[in-house]
């Protein structure tokens, strides 16, 4: 039986998947490579698995972005808390990391946002940290345009505006004289007005 070399195996077995330095298997990470000498974006350690890293403190650590094309399910019912940490790179006024839902509209725009959430650092008009929420226009072509309501760190409120000044503020109600106005301008039973800046709800 004729006996393989090592330059015989690298050239018949491409397939064949080794660590990139060629040893075993260690608590620091090595990217995986083929018998060409492919390296892939996959590293492998006793401990974590890193994908674009072999620097990994977790059992998955991943450089970059990522997807997930069906449900991403974190924790595990009655045994441990599904916790989700979003980390930003920045320290200064209005940084912070969002979460951003998205969808492809039906013969428009490819990358519409829907809605985001995005948590801020010192935040302008309020000098606090603040979470911000945003939802946008139809076929919006990531554009997700500005908050629509705040909630600082002092437990303040605001609708329509990013600077409340007290527990609850909102701006941009509708004014009219008085509750028929209000019904025959479309208002319904419930919905808040003002007149001449009082205060009123639909009866």
């Amino acid at each position: 039986m004729a006996t393989l070399t090592s330059t015989k195996i690298k050239d018949t077995y491409a397939g064949l998947i080794k660590t990139n330095n060629n040893t075993a298997i260690s608590a620091t990470n090595q990217y995986l490579t083929d018998g060409q000498g492919n390296v892939s974006p996959l590293s492998i350690g006793t401990s974590n698995i890193g994908i674009g890293t072999t620097s990994t403190s977790y059992k998955l650590d991943v450089s970059g972005t990522g997807r997930f094309t069906s449900t991403l399910n974190v924790g595990q019912k009655l045994t441990s808390n599904g916790d989700v940490t979003l980390s930003t790179a920045g320290g200064g006024a209005d940084s912070g990391a969002k979460l951003t839902w998205d969808m492809s509209v039906y013969g428009g725009a490819s990358n519409s946002h829907i809605a985001s959430i995005k948590a801020n650092s010192y935040a302008t008009g309020v000098n606090q940290n603040a979470l911000d929420f945003f939802v946008g226009d139809f076929n919006n072509n990531a554009n997700v345009g500005t908050s629509k309501m705040r909630i600082t760190s002092s437990g303040w409120v605001g609708i329509g505006t990013t600077s409340p000044t007290s527990k609850l503020q909102v701006t941009g109600l509708p004014s009219y004289a008085d509750n028929a106005t209000a019904l025959a301008g479309g208002l319904t039973v419930g919905a808040f007005y003002h007149t001449a800046g009082v205060l009123k709800v639909v009866v």
